[in-house]
Protein backbone atom coordinates (compact mmCIF):
# COMPACT_ATOMS: atom_id res chain seq x y z
CA UNK A 1 0.00 0.00 0.00
CA UNK A 2 1.46 3.39 -1.00
CA UNK A 3 2.27 6.17 1.44
CA UNK A 4 -0.37 8.35 -0.23
CA UNK A 5 -3.09 5.73 0.27
CA UNK A 6 -2.26 5.13 3.92
CA UNK A 7 -2.05 8.87 4.51
CA UNK A 8 -5.54 9.44 3.09
CA UNK A 9 -7.17 6.54 4.91
CA UNK A 10 -5.57 7.27 8.28
CA UNK A 11 -6.27 10.99 7.94
CA UNK A 12 -9.94 10.13 7.50
CA UNK A 13 -9.74 7.84 10.55
CA UNK A 14 -8.23 10.55 12.74
CA UNK A 15 -10.65 13.18 11.44
CA UNK A 16 -13.60 11.02 12.50
CA UNK A 17 -11.99 10.16 15.85
CA UNK A 18 -11.21 13.75 16.84
CA UNK A 19 -14.57 14.88 15.45
CA UNK A 20 -16.44 12.39 17.63
CA UNK A 21 -14.44 13.19 20.77
CA UNK A 22 -14.73 16.98 20.45
CA UNK A 23 -18.40 16.70 19.44
CA UNK A 24 -19.04 14.79 22.67
CA UNK A 25 -17.18 17.43 24.68
CA UNK A 26 -19.03 20.34 23.07
CA UNK A 27 -22.34 18.50 23.53
CA UNK A 28 -21.65 18.29 27.27
CA UNK A 29 -20.70 21.99 27.41
CA UNK A 30 -23.80 22.99 25.41
CA UNK A 31 -26.01 20.95 27.70
CA UNK A 32 -24.48 22.66 30.72
CA UNK A 33 -24.99 26.11 29.20
CA UNK A 34 -28.63 25.28 28.46
CA UNK A 35 -29.27 23.83 31.94
CA UNK A 36 -27.72 26.82 33.72
CA UNK A 37 -29.19 29.33 31.22
CA UNK A 38 -25.75 30.80 30.54
CA UNK A 39 -25.71 33.15 27.56
CA UNK A 40 -22.56 33.62 25.49
CA UNK A 41 -21.80 36.13 22.79
CA UNK A 42 -22.30 35.09 19.13
CA UNK A 43 -18.58 34.62 18.50
CA UNK A 44 -18.19 32.25 21.42
CA UNK A 45 -21.25 30.22 20.39
CA UNK A 46 -20.02 30.05 16.80
CA UNK A 47 -16.59 28.76 17.81
CA UNK A 48 -18.19 26.12 20.03
CA UNK A 49 -20.39 25.00 17.16
CA UNK A 50 -17.47 24.79 14.74
CA UNK A 51 -15.03 23.28 17.25
CA UNK A 52 -15.38 19.57 16.27
CA UNK A 53 -14.63 19.99 12.57
CA UNK A 54 -12.02 22.70 13.21
CA UNK A 55 -10.18 20.62 15.80
CA UNK A 56 -10.21 17.59 13.51
CA UNK A 57 -8.78 19.57 10.57
CA UNK A 58 -6.07 21.17 12.72
CA UNK A 59 -5.06 17.87 14.32
CA UNK A 60 -4.86 16.00 11.03
CA UNK A 61 -3.09 18.84 9.21
CA UNK A 62 -0.56 19.83 11.86
CA UNK A 63 0.03 16.71 13.93
CA UNK A 64 -0.91 13.42 12.30
CA UNK A 65 -0.03 13.98 8.62
CA UNK A 66 3.39 15.61 9.24
CA UNK A 67 4.25 12.81 11.68
CA UNK A 68 3.05 10.11 9.30
CA UNK A 69 5.09 11.50 6.39
CA UNK A 70 8.12 11.97 8.62
CA UNK A 71 8.22 8.55 10.29
CA UNK A 72 6.43 6.18 7.89
CA UNK A 73 8.60 4.17 5.53
CA UNK A 74 7.25 4.11 1.94
CA UNK A 75 5.94 0.73 0.88
CA UNK A 76 5.19 -0.47 4.41
CA UNK A 77 2.43 -3.12 4.18
CA UNK A 78 -0.75 -2.06 5.99
CA UNK A 79 -4.07 -3.86 6.52
CA UNK A 80 -7.02 -1.90 7.94
CA UNK A 81 -9.62 -3.63 10.06
CA UNK A 82 -13.36 -3.11 10.40
CA UNK A 83 -13.18 -0.34 13.01
CA UNK A 84 -10.71 1.78 11.05
CA UNK A 85 -12.70 1.31 7.86
CA UNK A 86 -15.88 2.29 9.71
CA UNK A 87 -14.23 5.50 10.90
CA UNK A 88 -13.07 6.15 7.34
CA UNK A 89 -16.61 5.66 6.06
CA UNK A 90 -17.89 8.01 8.80
CA UNK A 91 -15.66 10.83 7.59
CA UNK A 92 -16.68 10.21 3.97
CA UNK A 93 -20.36 10.28 4.97
CA UNK A 94 -19.89 13.55 6.89
CA UNK A 95 -18.06 15.07 3.94
CA UNK A 96 -20.77 13.97 1.50
CA UNK A 97 -23.48 15.41 3.76
CA UNK A 98 -21.58 18.70 4.00
CA UNK A 99 -21.15 18.82 0.20
CA UNK A 100 -24.84 18.11 -0.44
CA UNK A 101 -25.91 20.78 2.03
CA UNK A 102 -23.49 23.29 0.50
CA UNK A 103 -24.85 22.65 -2.99
CA UNK A 104 -28.42 22.88 -1.67
CA UNK A 105 -27.76 26.21 0.03
CA UNK A 106 -26.02 27.71 -3.01
CA UNK A 107 -28.68 26.51 -5.45
CA UNK A 108 -31.53 27.73 -3.26
CA UNK A 109 -29.89 31.10 -2.67
CA UNK A 110 -29.15 31.55 -6.37
CA UNK A 111 -32.65 30.53 -7.42
CA UNK A 112 -34.35 32.85 -4.94
CA UNK A 113 -32.07 35.75 -5.85
CA UNK A 114 -32.79 35.38 -9.56
CA UNK A 115 -36.54 34.88 -9.06
CA UNK A 116 -36.96 38.21 -7.23
CA UNK A 117 -37.72 41.28 -9.31
CA UNK A 118 -35.66 43.88 -7.52
CA UNK A 119 -34.48 47.40 -8.25
CA UNK A 120 -32.17 49.83 -6.44
CA UNK A 121 -33.99 51.76 -3.72
CA UNK A 122 -34.62 55.38 -4.55
CA UNK A 123 -34.73 58.44 -2.25
CA UNK A 124 -32.84 56.54 0.44
CA UNK A 125 -29.36 57.30 1.74
CA UNK A 126 -27.85 54.78 4.12
CA UNK A 127 -24.16 55.58 3.91
CA UNK A 128 -21.67 53.05 2.62
CA UNK A 129 -24.31 50.29 2.34
CA UNK A 130 -26.65 52.37 0.16
CA UNK A 131 -25.53 50.54 -2.99
CA UNK A 132 -26.51 47.22 -1.39
CA UNK A 133 -30.17 48.24 -0.93
CA UNK A 134 -32.74 46.83 -3.32
CA UNK A 135 -36.53 47.02 -3.34
CA UNK A 136 -38.55 43.89 -4.19
CA UNK A 137 -42.10 43.97 -5.48
CA UNK A 138 -44.59 42.11 -3.31
CA UNK A 139 -42.12 41.16 -0.57
CA UNK A 140 -43.54 41.50 2.95
CA UNK A 141 -40.38 41.95 4.98
CA UNK A 142 -36.66 42.58 4.78
CA UNK A 143 -33.84 40.13 4.22
CA UNK A 144 -30.10 40.01 3.71
CA UNK A 145 -29.78 38.01 0.48
CA UNK A 146 -26.74 36.12 -0.74
CA UNK A 147 -23.83 34.34 0.90
CA UNK A 148 -20.70 36.34 0.08
CA UNK A 149 -21.91 39.14 -2.20
CA UNK A 150 -24.93 40.22 -0.17
CA UNK A 151 -27.78 42.63 -0.85
CA UNK A 152 -30.37 44.02 1.56
CA UNK A 153 -33.82 43.35 0.12
CA UNK A 154 -36.68 45.62 1.21
CA UNK A 155 -40.18 44.57 0.24
CA UNK A 156 -42.51 47.15 -1.24
CA UNK A 157 -45.22 46.00 1.17
CA UNK A 158 -42.93 46.49 4.14
CA UNK A 159 -41.72 49.87 2.88
CA UNK A 160 -45.28 51.10 2.59
CA UNK A 161 -46.26 49.78 6.03
CA UNK A 162 -43.29 51.18 7.97
CA UNK A 163 -42.64 54.79 8.85
CA UNK A 164 -39.39 56.36 7.70
CA UNK A 165 -37.91 55.98 11.19
CA UNK A 166 -38.97 52.34 11.43
CA UNK A 167 -37.64 51.54 7.98
CA UNK A 168 -34.32 53.22 8.73
CA UNK A 169 -33.67 51.21 11.90
CA UNK A 170 -34.89 47.97 10.26
CA UNK A 171 -32.39 48.51 7.45
CA UNK A 172 -29.71 49.28 10.06
CA UNK A 173 -30.45 45.86 11.58
CA UNK A 174 -29.76 44.14 8.24
CA UNK A 175 -26.67 46.30 7.73
CA UNK A 176 -25.33 44.97 11.04
CA UNK A 177 -25.78 41.41 9.74
CA UNK A 178 -24.01 42.41 6.52
CA UNK A 179 -21.01 43.91 8.31
CA UNK A 180 -20.72 40.79 10.49
CA UNK A 181 -20.81 38.43 7.46
CA UNK A 182 -23.61 36.53 9.20
CA UNK A 183 -24.90 34.90 6.00
CA UNK A 184 -21.48 33.40 5.31
CA UNK A 185 -21.29 32.20 8.92
CA UNK A 186 -24.73 30.58 8.56
CA UNK A 187 -23.51 28.85 5.41
CA UNK A 188 -20.42 27.49 7.21
CA UNK A 189 -22.51 26.28 10.15
CA UNK A 190 -25.04 24.66 7.82
CA UNK A 191 -22.32 22.81 5.89
CA UNK A 192 -19.78 21.95 8.58
CA UNK A 193 -18.89 18.22 8.53
CA UNK A 194 -19.31 17.03 12.09
CA UNK A 195 -21.28 14.68 14.30
CA UNK A 196 -22.43 17.49 16.60
CA UNK A 197 -24.84 18.80 13.96
CA UNK A 198 -26.71 15.48 14.02
CA UNK A 199 -27.58 15.86 17.72
CA UNK A 200 -30.24 17.94 19.45
CA UNK A 201 -27.48 19.59 21.50
CA UNK A 202 -25.81 20.78 18.32
CA UNK A 203 -29.06 22.11 16.90
CA UNK A 204 -29.81 23.87 20.21
CA UNK A 205 -26.39 25.51 20.01
CA UNK A 206 -27.18 26.69 16.48
CA UNK A 207 -30.48 28.18 17.64
CA UNK A 208 -28.72 29.94 20.52
CA UNK A 209 -26.16 31.38 18.11
CA UNK A 210 -28.88 32.55 15.71
CA UNK A 211 -30.78 34.24 18.55
CA UNK A 212 -27.58 35.91 19.78
CA UNK A 213 -26.79 37.28 16.30
CA UNK A 214 -30.29 38.74 16.02
CA UNK A 215 -30.02 40.43 19.41
CA UNK A 216 -26.56 41.72 18.55
CA UNK A 217 -27.83 43.18 15.26
CA UNK A 218 -30.72 44.78 17.18
CA UNK A 219 -28.27 46.34 19.64
CA UNK A 220 -26.06 47.72 16.87
CA UNK A 221 -29.06 49.12 14.98
CA UNK A 222 -30.46 50.79 18.11
CA UNK A 223 -27.07 52.09 19.31
CA UNK A 224 -28.41 52.71 22.81
CA UNK A 225 -31.16 55.11 21.67
CA UNK A 226 -34.54 54.33 23.36
CA UNK A 227 -36.48 55.96 20.50
CA UNK A 228 -34.73 53.77 17.93
CA UNK A 229 -35.43 50.71 20.11
CA UNK A 230 -39.16 51.50 20.10
CA UNK A 231 -39.08 52.04 16.32
CA UNK A 232 -37.32 48.72 15.77
CA UNK A 233 -39.80 46.89 18.01
CA UNK A 234 -42.67 48.53 16.11
CA UNK A 235 -41.12 47.54 12.78
CA UNK A 236 -40.79 43.93 13.96
CA UNK A 237 -44.47 43.78 14.98
CA UNK A 238 -45.65 45.37 11.74
CA UNK A 239 -43.61 43.01 9.56
CA UNK A 240 -44.85 40.04 11.61
CA UNK A 241 -48.44 41.12 10.94
CA UNK A 242 -47.69 41.55 7.23
CA UNK A 243 -46.30 38.02 7.05
CA UNK A 244 -49.33 36.61 8.87
CA UNK A 245 -52.08 38.54 7.07
CA UNK A 246 -50.80 39.81 3.73
CA UNK A 247 -50.90 37.84 0.50
CA UNK A 248 -47.47 39.18 -0.40
CA UNK A 249 -44.39 37.01 -0.63
CA UNK A 250 -42.25 36.15 2.38
CA UNK A 251 -38.89 34.97 1.06
CA UNK A 252 -36.47 33.01 3.18
CA UNK A 253 -33.38 30.93 2.51
CA UNK A 254 -31.48 28.43 4.61
CA UNK A 255 -28.58 30.85 4.96
CA UNK A 256 -30.20 34.28 4.53
CA UNK A 257 -30.66 36.58 7.51
CA UNK A 258 -34.38 37.43 7.70
CA UNK A 259 -35.58 40.48 9.63
CA UNK A 260 -38.60 38.70 11.12
CA UNK A 261 -38.23 35.26 12.69
CA UNK A 262 -41.47 34.12 14.40
CA UNK A 263 -39.75 32.18 17.17
CA UNK A 264 -37.70 35.20 18.26
CA UNK A 265 -40.32 37.93 17.89
CA UNK A 266 -41.51 38.08 21.51
CA UNK A 267 -38.00 37.87 22.96
CA UNK A 268 -36.63 40.63 20.73
CA UNK A 269 -39.59 42.97 21.24
CA UNK A 270 -39.48 42.53 25.03
CA UNK A 271 -35.77 43.32 25.12
CA UNK A 272 -36.19 46.36 22.90
CA UNK A 273 -39.09 47.94 24.77
CA UNK A 274 -37.57 46.92 28.11
CA UNK A 275 -34.39 48.86 27.38
CA UNK A 276 -32.12 45.81 26.93
CA UNK A 277 -31.72 45.25 23.20
CA UNK A 278 -29.01 42.64 23.72
CA UNK A 279 -28.85 39.86 26.34
CA UNK A 280 -26.47 40.08 29.25
CA UNK A 281 -24.03 37.70 27.67
CA UNK A 282 -20.75 36.54 29.14
CA UNK A 283 -17.91 38.30 27.33
CA UNK A 284 -14.93 36.09 26.55
CA UNK A 285 -11.89 36.96 24.38
CA UNK A 286 -12.55 33.63 22.72
CA UNK A 287 -10.97 34.18 19.30
CA UNK A 288 -7.61 35.39 20.58
CA UNK A 289 -7.72 32.85 23.41
CA UNK A 290 -8.35 29.91 21.07
CA UNK A 291 -5.75 31.04 18.52
CA UNK A 292 -3.01 31.60 21.08
CA UNK A 293 -3.85 28.40 22.98
CA UNK A 294 -3.76 26.39 19.75
CA UNK A 295 -0.37 27.80 18.74
CA UNK A 296 1.13 27.15 22.18
CA UNK A 297 -0.36 23.65 22.34
CA UNK A 298 1.02 22.67 18.92
CA UNK A 299 4.46 24.00 19.81
CA UNK A 300 4.47 22.05 23.08
CA UNK A 301 3.28 18.88 21.33
CA UNK A 302 6.11 18.99 18.81
CA UNK A 303 8.73 19.91 21.40
CA UNK A 304 7.55 16.99 23.55
CA UNK A 305 7.72 14.65 20.52
CA UNK A 306 4.02 13.84 20.87
CA UNK A 307 3.52 13.52 17.08
CA UNK A 308 5.92 10.58 17.11
CA UNK A 309 3.82 9.02 19.89
CA UNK A 310 0.72 9.59 17.77
CA UNK A 311 2.45 7.80 14.90
CA UNK A 312 3.35 4.85 17.13
CA UNK A 313 -0.20 4.76 18.53
CA UNK A 314 -1.60 4.72 15.01
CA UNK A 315 0.62 1.82 14.02
CA UNK A 316 -0.41 -0.07 17.16
CA UNK A 317 -4.09 0.50 16.46
CA UNK A 318 -3.67 -0.79 12.91
CA UNK A 319 -2.27 -4.02 14.31
CA UNK A 320 -4.61 -4.45 17.26
CA UNK A 321 -8.05 -3.23 16.16
CA UNK A 322 -10.30 -5.78 14.44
Amino acid sequence: MTLLTTSVVLSLVWFATVNLLVSAGVWVVARGLHTRDVQLRPGSLLLLRLAPASAAVVFVGTVFLPAHWLFESPGTPEAFGFILLTLTATTIALAMRALIRAVLAVVQSTYLRRSLQSRPMSTVNHGRDAEALEEVNGLNGLSLAGIISTKILVGTTARQALTDAELEVAIAHEQAHRRAWDNLKKFVVFCTPDVLGLTEGGRRLERAWNAATECQADAQAVAGDPARAVNLASALVKVARLVDTSSGRHVGSIVWSTFHQPGLLETRVRRLVGGASAPGAVRLPIVSLVASSMAVTLAVLWLANVPHDIYRLTEALIRLLP
